[in-house]
């Protein structure tokens, strides 16, 4: 059925072609540049400095990356910051050296890829809606969910081994490349006569923000949003690291868990994208629910149980962060999609900081038990909530 879908929609499976290369050539960098961060300096905290100045400009820019892709049209500023992204890649290889790339260098690709990223994330995203009719939303979205979770539990492997045995220049040039041919394969790849996107009328960005959150079913899928980021990030981020020391598993333990996690996740989105099931509101809730439990459950589990568990999660998470996300683009005003997007985007990142943070306060003032817990139930909670509040409002569209 999902192959039948791709050959019936060339736009869809050439951005999904696109995309793919480049949650590879993303995963690859920032695996090499942790890792090449550490060779450089030699200091943990460093390191951590190194990787983390990429937020600051991705914040900053956010917004009105959101607002530019809606003026630009999604294609022309995802294809436009990924060629410099691949041109930016391509520079730090020409300079790198033998050793691999100095610290400077490294400091300079990791803020260029973090305002890079406020362009590119909002106008790919929004891709999205760009090659799906609205009844085939759902799929779509399930399709690029499989794609960009498979991606982030597979992909890591594979640039471990490409760190090891490549050279720094010769992995920057292959990630350059990827990151290219990503770029090319949407500019020049099939398109809707239809698609959303390209210029539209300025407005300010008070206006903006108001025509997306005035609407009842986006303020509720956003509030649903930055909950699930907020607990799903503690507890991944976080969380089974403080378990994992609490229970005596060795990282290889702890790995296997989070993959579950992750593949749970890859494999519902998938399962969406083939059943496009109905009663949207219902499946969010849920799914929600469900992923919320389980992380409960994990925290008080032995390890089998606790990767059974990890699993049922990524399942349940897989459902309700691909409905919710088609939910809220269903919800969109034609012109305002990528700076919706960045909106959500931007609440979750503060989200997921703020969210490390507070797991461990609560980890440290009781157990990483209670912590599971207490970010599981709350997750569980809020799903419920959902369902109950939009269950009368009816899903509709703006598109």
């Amino acid at each position: 059925m999902i192959q039948s879908s791709l050959r019936g929609n060339g736009p869809r499976g050439a951005f999904l072609v696109s995309y793919g290369m480049g949650v590879v050539a993303d995963q690859v960098f920032y695996v090499a540049l942790s890792w090449y961060a550490l060779a450089a300096t030699d200091s943990d905290i460093a390191t951590g400095a190194i990787v983390s100045l990429g937020a600051l400009p991705r914040a900053l820019l956010l917004l009105p990356g959101g607002m530019l892709a809606d003026r630009l049209g999604h294609r022309v500023s995802s294809v436009i910051s990924g060629l410099v992204r691949a041109a930016v890649l391509a520079v730090a290889a020409a300079l790198c050296g033998a050793s691999g790339p100095s610290v400077a260098a490294l400091s300079a690709m990791a803020v260029a890829f973090g305002a890079i990223e406020a362009l590119y994330l909002p106008g790919t995203q929004s891709i999205v809606a760009d090659v799906a009719a609205p009844d085939e939303l759902e799929r779509t979205q399930g399709l690029f969910s499989a794609v960009q979770k498979a991606g982030t539990v597979l992909v890591p492997a594979l640039a471990g081994w490409a760190v090891r045995v490549l050279e720094p220049r010769t992995l920057l040039w292959c990630v350059c490349l990827i990151a290219l041919a990503s770029s090319l394969t949407l500019a020049v790849g099939p398109r809707r006569e239809e698609a959303v996107g390209g210029p539209v009328p300025q407005v300010s960005t008070r206006a903006a923000l108001g025509g997306i959150l005035r609407d009842p079913v986006i303020a509720r899928c956003l509030a649903l949003i930055l909950v699930a980021e907020f607990a799903a990030a503690g507890i991944t981020g976080t969380g089974y690291a403080l378990l994992s020391a609490q229970k005596g598993w060795d990282a290889a333990q702890m790995g296997s868990v989070l993959s579950l996690y992750g593949a749970g996740a890859a494999v519902s989105a998938l399962a969406v994208a083939a059943a496009r099931p109905r009663r949207t509101s219902a499946w969010i809730g849920s799914s929600t629910a469900v992923c919320g439990v389980a992380f409960a459950v994990s925290g008080v589990s032995g390890l089998p149980a606790a990767r059974f568990a990890a699993l049922v999660a990524g399942l349940g998470g897989g459902v309700s962060s691909t409905l919710l996300l088609a939910t809220y683009l269903s919800r969109i005003r034609d012109g305002l999609v990528a700076t919706a997007l960045s909106v959500m985007s931007l609440a979750a990142f503060g989200t997921t900081s703020l969210s490390y943070v507070l797991f461990g306060a609560v980890s440290s003032s009781t157990t990483p038990s209670v912590a599971f817990a207490v970010f599981g139930c709350a997750l569980a909670a809020s799903g419920l909530a959902f369902w109950k509040s939009t269950a009368t409002l009816g899903r509709g569209t703006h598109r």
